[in-house]
């Protein structure tokens, strides 16, 4: 009959599975954000760990992100330039014009 196994040793073997990363580097980097997501700052919740947001490209933890912060981040997928389209967009201060179909004809 085999064990359940608890939820620490799940959520250890994820993180070191997908990351390299050990559950006392994990806590490590939560603690230095003060269990904050370290975009909006939101507090971490029980139910709503933070999600490892890994920089692949230089092999590290880049920081702990809230649900709704990762999400951000992965539908950009690291474009710096998009988001700060996305803040100039919501800021009032970009809008991009269309071409005109007359325009798309000519070219």
């Amino acid at each position: 009959m085999r064990r359940k196994r608890s939820n620490e040793n799940v959520q250890r073997d994820i993180l070191y599975n997908l990351f390299g990363v050990t559950i006392e580097q994990y806590e490590q980097v939560l603690k230095s954000q003060n269990g904050k997501c370290a975009m909006c700052g939101i507090v971490q919740i029980k139910d709503h760990e933070l999600i490892v947001d890994y920089n692949y490209k230089e092999n590290r933890i880049r920081g702990l992100l809230c649900e709704k912060c990762f999400d951000i981040i992965y539908q950009i997928g690291n474009d710096l330039e998009l988001l700060e389209k996305a803040a100039l967009y919501l800021k009032g201060q970009l809008c991009v014009k269309s071409k005109s179909s007359s325009e798309v004809a000519d070219t």
